[in-house]
């Protein structure tokens, strides 16, 4: 999954032990831009490619429908210049990713919230909520 804009199948999730303390699930973060999760090193290197990614994509499209990028959420927003994204140094965004696996889950959603609102686009004739690729395609055949 995650090809089209889609968020991937597998929902983001937090570390949890087994009864010896074996770690059974990685850590994931969600992106903002494409709903994609990732591990928290490559969270910082994939954020500036999907940005990079989604003006590409939209340059692509007729002038009168292109999208401006999002404004990064506060959470991974530049302290200096909140139009910008947060270095991660070395990969990691220290204090801004959270550690705890309710707090994950609480990220993970906001970032959701956030991909939701940012990346899909409503039907006009149904209200039902697609990418821009699939909107095409679907309100084609939408009665």
């Amino acid at each position: 999954a995650g090809g089209g804009g889609e968020p991937s199948s597998q929902q983001p999730s937090a570390t949890t032990t087994d009864g010896a303390g074996a770690t059974a699930n990685p850590r994931t973060y969600n992106c903002y831009l494409c709903g994609r999760g990732f591990m928290s090193r490559s969270l910082g290197i994939h954020l500036p490619q999907c940005l990079i990614k989604w003006i590409a994509g939209e340059s692509q499209r007729e002038p009168g429908k292109q999208r401006t990028p999002p404004l990064p959420p506060p959470e991974l927003a530049d302290p200096n210049d909140p139009t910008q994204i947060r270095a991660f140094k070395d990969g990691v965004a220290e204090g801004v990713l959270p550690k705890r696996a309710a707090d994950i889950e609480a990220f993970n959603k906001r970032m959701g919230d956030f991909w939701s609102q940012a990346s899909l686009a409503a039907c006009g004739k149904c209200g039902r909520t697609f990418n821009w690729e699939a909107l095409e395609k679907h309100e084609k055949g939408c009665k």
